[in-house]
C-alpha cells in the first residue's frame, strides 16, 4: 500500500509517495517539490532529497526516526519541543 508524505525541506515545500515493505523496509518515490533556488547541484537541500530517495529502512525510537539507506549511511529526525510550550 502507498501513503503520501511531506513538509518543508530547507527552502522548498516538497511531497512523496512511500511504502512499507516487510519488517522494517521504507521507499520513498515520486518526489515533487517547489522550485525555490537554494544553492547549487550539490547543496544541503539536494543531499536531503538524495538521502529520502536512498531509504531503504528506518528505526522508530520514542525520540527519534532513522532513516538508513543500504549502507547504513542515516538521516536522522528528532523530536523537537513544541514552540507553544506544549
Amino acid at each position: 500500500m502507498t501513503h503520501g508524505a511531506g513538509g518543508w525541506s530547507f527552502c522548498n515545500g516538497y511531497g512523496t509517495a512511500y511504502a512499507l515493505g516487510p519488517g522494517d523496509t521504507l521507499r520513498f518515490h515520486g518526489f515533487q517539490s517547489t522550485l525555490v533556488g537554494c544553492g547549487g547541484p550539490d547543496s544541503l537541500e539536494d543531499r536531503y532529497f538524495r538521502a529520502l530517495a536512498a531509504t531503504r529502512r528506518f528505526e522508530l525510537h520514542p525520540d527519534s526516526l532513522i532513516l538508513l539507506d543500504a549502507d547504513g549511511t542515516r538521516l536522522v529526525f528528532v523530536v523537537a519541543r513544541d514552540s507553544t510550550g506544549g
